[in-house]
């Protein structure tokens, strides 16, 4: 029975076989690092998301200190 090969292999140029003649990534059969890397990347469109959600939520707060300041001055 031929042992099952799970498509990744160590690195031995440090990783910067993933990317192409043209600066793209060739696709995961050429190169078994590829899939590793793309599966353990996290999305751009969550990073986005979690950004705005973040400074929304740092605006949200600040208005609602901005609320609570300006309403102690007029006591």
């Amino acid at each position: 029975m031929p042992e099952h090969d799970s498509g990744i292999r160590p690195e031995k140029d440090g990783g910067r076989a993933a990317l192409g003649e043209s600066g793209g990534q060739v696709a995961p059969e050429e190169n078994g690092t590829i899939r590793r890397f793309v599966e353990d990347k996290i999305p751009t469109g969550l990073w986005v998301r979690v950004f705005v959600y973040v400074v929304a939520a740092h605006g949200v707060a600040a208005f609602l200190y901005l609320l609570f300041v300006l309403g102690a001055k007029n006591q």
